[in-house]
């Protein structure tokens, strides 16, 4: 038999419905409505429920250390790619940092892009994104007779096959 669709199902699939219009939405408008739900999406909610969502990877991020004798080593890629095990469907704290590593380098990349030329671009340095990077790659291992690090972003700009990057962003010598 058949049974009537009861008040507490209705609200759940009204909720539910709700979720996924306003992640649609979201995602298609995240810029413009991310000054908005910033207020109220305290715990992030919206952003963190992303259908086939994959972690954008059209950044990387690289080091170079200048040693004592004023010699620099190569530029060295960091891997934002975690390995991934089995007990990561349920515990996976560091997919959150690549995330985060990810984000702020494409906030710092676009906010440079739009205050070209600016007193604010001058004072990047000062920034909450350009010093969580920096203090991200400081954490990188050393080189012996490290005097200082520098790191660079790069910007994906050929196809995904055939990776052409360019420079999107250096840093100064910052010391250890």
């Amino acid at each position: 038999m058949h049974q009537p669709v009861t008040a507490t199902e209705i609200f759940v699939i009204c909720l539910l419905a709700g979720w996924l219009l306003l992640t649609i939405l979201y995602a298609l408008f995240n810029r413009r409505v991310a000054a908005i739900t910033r207020r109220y999406d305290l715990f992030r909610w919206l952003s963190a429920y992303q259908l086939f969502s994959t972690t954008a990877s059209d950044y990387r991020l690289l080091y170079r250390d200048q040693l004592t004798d004023d010699s620099m080593t190569e530029w060295t890629v960091i891997s934002l790619t975690p390995v991934w095990k089995p007990w990561h469907l349920l515990w996976f704290p560091q997919k959150l940092v690549t995330h985060t590593i990810h984000s702020l380098a494409d906030d710092l990349v676009t906010g440079l892009a739009k205050r070209k030329g600016t007193t604010a671009a001058a004072k990047i340095n000062e920034r909450f994104l350009y010093r969580a990077l920096q203090r991200y790659v400081q954490q990188q291992p050393c080189t012996p007779g490290l005097a200082g690090r520098q790191f660079r972003i790069d910007k994906l700009t050929g196809l995904p096959g055939s990776p052409e990057y360019s420079e999107a962003f250096i840093s100064n010598f910052h010391q250890p």
